[in-house]
C-alpha cells in the first residue's frame, strides 16, 4: 500500500507558557455562563432570502477582508463562503483591495486563510489579539511567546540522531522564513527566484511543521520504496517553492503597499495645505500671518484630504484662529520694522531728489511710518490686500503731507532743544535760515 506523500498531517502549533493567554485573572471555567434570549430577526435577515445569484453578485462587490467577516456571521454564511465553490468570490474581493495589487493566491494555499493572515491579529496558538508576527513564508501568526516557541533555527528543531545527508534534505521539504535582506531585484531579470534547495540549517523554520515533515521522511525512507521516497521529495519541494515565493511576493507587497501609502498622504498633505491656505487667502489671512508651530502643521499638514463636506472653520483654522488673528495684529501693528519693505524705494526716491541739506533734517522711514497719513495708507491697505505695496500714485498722493509733517517734526524740534543738539543740522550759523525754509515751508 503506497504512503501518502503530499501534505503529511497539520501541525498544531505550541501554546508558550509565557503568553499572555495565561495571565487572564477571570479563567474560562470560573466564569458564570451567560443565558441566551430569544434572538431577533436583524436588517441583514432578508440576505437570506433573495436569490443565490444576486446575493452572488452582491459579494463579488465586497473588500477581502469584509468577506472574511461575512464568513464569520453565522454558520450558513460560514458553509456557503468556506466551501470550493465560493472560491472565485474570494479572488474578485481579493482583487477589490485598492491600491498595490496582491499577490495571487497558491494552490496550495486557501483564500480564507490568505485574507486571514492578512487582516487578522489573533495568535493561531494561544488565541491573543494585537498580535504583528506574521509570516506568509510560514503561513502563521502569533504572539511574541508564541512565535518564540514555534518559529526557531533547523538545527534546534529536529533530532540530532537524524544523519546530516538527511537533514539536508529535510531542510529543502519545508519553506523557512524570508526576511527583506533576502529580497534581491533585478532592473531587467525582475525578482529574485526562491531556491529550497538553499534551504539550511541556520535557517528559521515553523517547528511543528519540521517535525511532522522530518518523521515523514523517516518513515518514506525506512518503508517506502526509492520511487515513493523521489516522489514525495520532488511534492514537498514544489510545495516548499510555490509557498516560499507567494512569502517572497507577500514581503515585496507589504513593502510597495508602505511606500506607495507614504506618497498618497505626502501628495494628500501638499493638496490639504494649498487649500487651506487659499480658503484663508479668501478669509482675509495671507502666508506672513501664518504660525509656525506643532499645532497649525498638525491641522493644516494632516495627511488626507479636504472635502467639500468638511467645515473649515471647526477641523482647521477654528484651534488657529485665535493664533492667525494675533500674527495679523502684531504685524501689523509692527513699525520698527514695517512688513511692507517694498514701499522704501519710494521715500529713498523723495530723499534723493533733495540737497545734502534737506536731506540730513528729514526722519527716518520707521518715523515717518508714525505720520497720521501713512497710518491711514497703511489702514487702507490692510482692509483690502495686506501683501500689497504702496504704490507710486498713492505715495505721490501723501508726498506734501509727509513734507508738511516732517517739517512740523522738526520745528518741534528746534523749539524744544538748542540749536546746537538739533538732529541732521550740522552748520550752527545756518540755523536762522533752517527756521525760515520751514515757517515758509508750513505757508
Amino acid at each position: 500500500m503506497p504512503l501518502p506523500f503530499v501534505l503529511p498531517p497539520q501541525a498544531e502549533p505550541k501554546i508558550s507558557l509565557d503568553s499572555r493567554v495565561h495571565r487572564s485573572t477571570s479563567p474560562a471555567n470560573n466564569r458564570k455562563p451567560t443565558t441566551r434570549g430569544k434572538k431577533s430577526a436583524g436588517k441583514l435577515a432578508q440576505l437570506m432570502q433573495m436569490p443565490v445569484d444576486v446575493f452572488y453578485e452582491i459579494a463579488g462587490h465586497l473588500h477581502f477582508q469584509d468577506l472574511l467577516h461575512l464568513a464569520r456571521v453565522s454558520k450558513r454564511f460560514r458553509g456557503i463562503f468556506m466551501s470550493k465553490k465560493s472560491r472565485h468570490l474570494w479572488a474578485t474581493a481579493r482583487r477589490n483591495v485598492p491600491g498595490v495589487p496582491l499577490p495571487d493566491c497558491p494552490e496550495q494555499l486557501s483564500e480564507p486563510l490568505y485574507a486571514s493572515l492578512l487582516y487578522d491579529r489573533i495568535c493561531m496558538a494561544c488565541g491573543v489579539g494585537r498580535c504583528v508576527n506574521v509570516d506568509y513564508g510560514l503561513r502563521v501568526r502569533f504572539c511574541s511567546a508564541c512565535y518564540k516557541a514555534n518559529v526557531d533555527d533547523g538545527c534546534s528543531l529536529v533530532h540530532h540522531d537524524i544523519k546530516k545527508q538527511d537533514l539536508r534534505v529535510i531542510y529543502t521539504l519545508v519553506p523557512c522564513k524570508e526576511t527583506y535582506h533576502k529580497i534581491g531585484f533585478h532592473p531587467e531579470l525582475g525578482p529574485r527566484k526562491v531556491d529550497v534547495l538553499k534551504n539550511m540549517s541556520h535557517d528559521r523554520y515553523y517547528g511543528p511543521e519540521l517535525v511532522v515533515v522530518a518523521e515523514w521522511y523517516m518513515l518514506h525512507a525506512t518503508l517506502a520504496s526509492a520511487d515513493e521516497l523521489d516522489r514525495f521529495v520532488k511534492e514537498r519541494r514544489e510545495f516548499s517553492t510555490r509557498i516560499q515565493q507567494w512569502g517572497l511576493a507577500m514581503l515585496q507587497w507589504m513593502r510597495d503597499s508602505h511606500f506607495a501609502k507614504e506618497e498618497a498622504e505626502r501628495l494628500a498633505s501638499e493638496s490639504r495645505k494649498a487649500s487651506v491656505i487659499a480658503k484663508l487667502k479668501e478669509m482675509g489671512y495671507f502666508p506672513e500671518d501664518f504660525p509656525e508651530n506643532g499645532k497649525w502643521k498638525k491641522h493644516v499638514e494632516a495627511p488626507r484630504e479636504l472635502t467639500a463636506n468638511s467645515i473649515l472653520e471647526e477641523h482647521t483654522t477654528s484651534p488657529c484662529e485665535p493664533t492667525l488673528r494675533g500674527e495679523k495684529e502684531k504685524r501689523k501693528g509692527c513699525t520698527d520694522e514695517p512688513a511692507l519693505s517694498g514701499d522704501r524705494r519710494h521715500y529713498a526716491a523723495l530723499l534723493a531728489a533733495m540737497d545734502a541739506r534737506e536731506r540730513d533734517s528729514m526722519p527716518s522711514f520707521s518715523t515717518v511710518c508714525t505720520f497720521p497719513c501713512v497710518q491711514e495708507l497703511y489702514d487702507s491697505l490692510y482692509k483690502d490686500d495686506y501683501a500689497s505695496e504702496i504704490t507710486s500714485e498713492q505715495f505721490d498722493a501723501v508726498r506734501d503731507t509727509i513734507l508738511e509733517a516732517a517739517a512740523s517734526a522738526l520745528c518741534l524740534s528746534l523749539c524744544n532743544f538748542s540749536p546746537r543738539h538739533r538732529v541732521g543740522v550740522h552748520d550752527l550759523d545756518d540755523s536762522v535760515d533752517w527756521r525760515l525754509a520751514t515757517q515758509t515751508r508750513l505757508g
